[in-house]
């Protein structure tokens, strides 16, 4: 059975292997694939440091597979760096396997969209793209929202660190 407890608001987190294994994790890719109809484009996949990350994100790509997406799998690095591979190189979607600055028992996923927009637990949020906090919050009319790069994954990357896009 599922702990329903590991499903946040913008990503999924649970204390592995109790509340989040291998089997939850291929389900879990599955249903990305599924959900945002991936199948047929490729998705990038990548980890953290976390002892528990190299199974999980193995378990993820074997259920992104098997629903028919290719994969990119970037290995170990930040999810700033997932989130820049996913607008630079205009993926479809993004997987990257942490469980950000939980202890390390813990591990999880955090799913992006095109240009790097998180996926969250908003219904709405899979078909209008607007799965932010700061595109779902309501501010008055003419003020800004704050910039935050780090929690902020709608902005291009490429962008951000000052990279032009090149197509060959």
């Amino acid at each position: 059975m599922i702990d329903e407890s590991i499903f946040k608001a913008y990503d999924i987190r649970g204390t592995y292997p109790d509340q989040l294994d291998e089997d939850l994790a291929r389900d879990i890719g599955r249903a990305f694939v599924n959900h945002l109809g991936l199948s047929g484009s490729r998705v990038v996949v990548a980890r953290d440091m976390r002892l528990s990350g190299e199974d999980l994100q193995a378990a993820f790509i074997e259920g992104v597979t098997e629903a028919g997406a290719d994969v990119l799998s970037l290995g170990m690095v930040s999810t700033d760096a997932l989130y820049f591979a996913v607008g630079h190189l205009e993926e479809p979607g993004g997987a990257m396997i942490t469980a950000s600055h939980n202890p390390k028992n813990y591990n999880g996923f955090k799913l992006c969209r095109e240009k790097a927009i998180a996926l969250s637990g908003s219904p709405a949020s899979a078909r209008s793209g607007t799965s932010s906090p700061q595109a779902n919050s309501r501010r008055p009319p003419n003020t800004r929202a704050r910039s935050n790069r780090r929690t902020s994954p709608r902005t291009t990357r490429s962008t951000a660190w000052g990279l032009s896009r090149r197509r060959a």
